[in-house]
């Protein structure tokens, strides 16, 4: 056998192996409604009832008052991801305990998106991941006749995470009980995970095509290997050897 076809035989034989583990950094959103695409996990609101879930259906908009669920003056519930949103106001004097928003996911990043206003109060956020302080957020109040709201503005991110599961927690209000009146609506969230790719990621149905590669199945793997595996005995028949 030629050092040619040897050689071919042993680079298909390494790209085999190769593409088994071949991975890709991919951003995965949870909205705030909504349950992540991959996981099946989703927002946890605490306490429930100081939380407002809004959400737009344009197909009631025709009717007076219709269409919006939990809106806010003058807010455009259009523009947040999925037409939903959640919403929660602390007051230091009167609250009982601080609202937040818990989720869980795999990924080495974070990126936070909550729509401020300082119409009603402050925008007071306090962050942690896995039970540990990360970092705070704070809009400050302004008089203003008109409410003015900022849409996907990046409250916190969070990067060169390790790559394991994390919980995040947002937490409305200062965390030493002072401040003013703190209004939050949170839009989504973003993070960065490993998944092998099994088919463009741009196309319509590259969700059914994608897998977390620390899930992928081992018939996932032969189905990959077995045409790889009948190029190379081609061209070793070829060459007059035969490779089990």
């Amino acid at each position: 056998m030629s050092s040619a076809v040897l050689t071919t035989l042993l680079s298909l034989l390494s790209l085999q192996y190769i593409i088994h583990v071949s991975s890709v950094p991919h951003n995965v959103t949870i909205d705030d409604t909504n349950v992540d695409v991959f996981t099946n996990r989703s927002f946890t609101y605490t306490p429930a009832s100081s939380w407002d879930a809004g959400s737009w259906d344009a197909a009631d908009s025709w009717v007076p008052g219709g269409g919006c669920d939990g809106c806010l003056p003058d807010f455009d519930p259009t523009i947040p991801i999925d037409s939903t949103w959640h919403s929660s106001t602390f007051a230091p004097s009167t609250s009982s305990g601080y609202p937040n928003a818990t989720v869980t996911f795999r990924g080495t990043a974070l990126y936070v998106y909550c729509i401020v206003t300082a119409a009603f109060g402050n925008s007071d956020m306090t962050f942690y991941l896995d039970g540990q302080p990360k970092g705070s957020y704070t809009y400050d109040f302004v008089a203003e006749s008109d409410p003015e709201y900022h849409y996907s503005v990046p409250v916190i991110q969070l990067e060169t995470l390790s790559d394991e599961e994390h919980t995040f927690t947002l937490l409305n209000g200062q965390a030493t009980g002072e401040g003013q009146m703190s209004l939050v609506i949170l839009d989504r969230i973003k993070y960065t995970t490993e998944l092998t790719e099994d088919a463009d990621p741009s196309s319509s149905s590259s969700s059914s095509g994608i897998a977390r590669s620390t899930n992928t199945s081992s018939s996932n793997s032969h189905s990959k290997a077995a045409p790889l595996k009948t190029i190379v005995i081609a061209l070793a028949a070829a060459a007059g050897v035969f490779f089990v």
